[in-house]
């Protein structure tokens, strides 16, 4: 009984972790469509991902509003 409760809750989990992991793909996709629409070249960067790019693009906004390199880094 033990056995088969155990083989019934892994099936469970498993199956969830599949919808959670296409849940995933899905939305990091979205996100690399969504950053290269900006035509933001952040994802070229090494270590720079969808959702890095995305957190940057995010928080910094429209860049031009930055008179100079100095002003941006300020």
């Amino acid at each position: 009984m033990v056995g088969k409760t155990r083989r019934r809750l892994a099936s469970e989990l498993i199956g969830e972790l599949i919808v959670i992991d296409k849940k995933i793909k899905t939305t990091k996709q979205e996100l690399t469509d969504l950053v290269n629409s900006t035509g933001s070249q952040l994802m070229d960067l090494t270590g720079i991902g969808p959702s890095g790019a995305g957190r940057l693009l995010g928080d910094i906004g429209d860049i031009a509003r930055f008179a100079s390199r100095a002003h941006f880094v300020s």
